[in-house]
């Protein structure tokens, strides 16, 4: 599914993609910490606080020329449909560029960089920056799968299906930051899940060092990264108390100890880099934003999927499905667990939320609103543990497994594929464009988009098929 989603989506059409893409191909370069660029011309006063804010965030890449995100900066324009007929100058100078991602950590940019270089042309880089940072994050979603394996529960994928939106996976394959974050988050979540079980063995040695990976590409991959590792604890430590928490420690031995050195370490590092970055908010003129219907459902749209430049709505019938997905397996793990876990369950609910409402407050202080990736690794928490209490509980009568299952991966499939169609349509022929792209599309992905759509069925197809024929836990 990512893969399709990573060809389907043209180069720069993600959101920031080209900031992220300068990014990248600068730490690709060596250029971990840059240099502030010249201040900016002075900017209308409806758009002053936007600009001062795009400044401070901003450095100076200096990359050969033909590294120039010319070719594909127009497919990040809202509504845009066509092909970006601009090419980079081949001149082999070095020239330099300005990103406003410029103060994020470089971190999580080292291994799309490194890819990068192996192309001279710049479309081409970017597709590789793209398949490093898809590289991680499967890595990362993969580890949170086997880490959340019940042998004798047929529900134990519930959870990571309902976490693992289209909005992550498109993220996951695209270049920007946000992918391995959101899929850290899923992956260290999951871990800290399978630490704790009070009805399983000890967790092999594995799950602690992906615990400290999933910590530490958390801390490093934004600036919020150690609060989203102290949230996750947080929780973890709602969910079966302190004591439970020390004991499963100390009977971790030395994996835990690695799992745990990675996570400081990261932590360290990251509190650093953002002591140094020299950016400062502006908490004066912070004020609690006015949160209504209208904001919560954008917020829950942009969860489930808002692609290109958050132009591009899927039909509301596949956000109602996955709010429903969503639903059911909420009140299900309510109705199931035990005090303690529906606590839990609440205050990641409750923390997603507050999470939400502080980074709409502090993006309104410079005139921007927070995105829903921004929020995802926090609330990639809740379905986490909610299919956590559900496959571990006693479930009540209500909810056959060998039926909800199925119904749970069919559902997820079928919102996946209209994602796929809803993106492909939006790039090929235009939001009015005809449904049946595929035939005539004004722009077309390596391959044609008929080899993805085939490849995007198959996968959804398999998402199904092991739950049809497994066993009754």
């Amino acid at each position: 599914m990512a893969l399709s989603f990573m060809f389907s989506n043209p180069p720069g059409a993600s959101p920031d993609e080209s900031a992220h893409y300068l990014r990248a191909i600068g730490v690709g370069h060596g250029q971990l910490v840059l240099e502030r660029p010249p201040p900016w011309p002075p900017a209308p006063p409806e758009l002053a606080r936007q600009t001062d804010w795009l400044w401070m965030q901003s450095g100076v890449v200096e990359v050969p020329e033909q590294y120039s995100p010319a070719p594909f900066e127009c497919w990040g324009r809202p509504f845009y449909v066509g092909i970006c007929n601009r090419s980079a100058p081949d001149s082999g100078q070095t020239v330099a560029f300005d990103t406003y991602v410029g103060v994020h950590p470089p971190f999580v940019y080292l291994v799309p960089g490194v890819l990068m270089r192996a192309s001279d042309d710049s479309t081409v880089a970017l597709m590789l920056g793209r398949a490093g940072i898809l590289l991680g994050s499967m890595g990362f979603i993969s580890a949170a799968a086997l880490a959340l394996y019940r042998p004798s529960a047929r529900l134990w994928l519930a959870g990571l299906i309902s976490a693992v939106t289209p909005m992550v996976l498109v993220t996951a394959a695209s270049l920007s930051s946000s992918g391995v974050e959101i899929a850290a988050a899923i992956c260290l979540f999951a871990c800290l899940l399978r630490l704790v079980r009070p009805d399983a063995e000890p967790a092999p040695r594995w799950v602690w060092v992906m615990a400290g990976l999933g910590a530490a590409a958390v801390a490093v991959a934004r600036d919020p990264g150690p609060m989203w590792v102290a949230l996750h604890v947080g929780l973890i430590a709602i969910l079966v108390g302190w004591q439970r928490l020390r004991t499963v420690w100390s009977q971790g031995g030395r994996p835990a100890w690695v799992g745990g050195a990675l996570a400081l370490v990261a932590l360290v590092v990251a509190l650093g880099w953002r002591a140094g970055a020299g950016v400062n908010v502006d908490v004066s003129a912070l004020q609690l934003p006015a949160l209504g219907l209208g904001e919560v459902g954008g917020l829950v749209r942009q969860v489930v999927g808002v692609f290109g430049p958050l132009d591009t709505l899927m039909p509301d019938i596949a956000y109602r499905i996955w709010a429903a997905m969503a639903l059911f397996l909420l009140v299900a793990a309510l109705w199931s667990g035990s005090a303690r876990q529906r606590i839990a369950l609440l205050t990641a609910i409750a923390a997603t939320g507050a999470v939400f409402a502080a980074l709409e407050a502090a993006h309104n202080i410079y005139g921007f609103s927070a995105q829903a990736r921004h929020v995802m690794p926090a609330a990639v928490c809740v379905p986490l543990l909610a299919g956590e209490v559900l496959a571990a509980g006693k479930r009540p009568r209500w909810i056959p497994a060998r039926v909800v299952m199925p119904a749970l991966a069919g559902l997820a499939g079928i919102v996946h594929l209209a994602a796929w169609h809803t993106l492909g349509r939006r790039f090929a022929v235009g939001l009015d464009g005809p449904a049946m792209f595929v035939s005539d599309p004004v722009w077309s992905p390596p391959g044609g988009w008929i080899s993805w759509m085939v490849v995007m069925s198959l996968a959804c197809l398999v998402l199904i098929l092991p739950f049809l024929w497994a066993t009754e836990d």
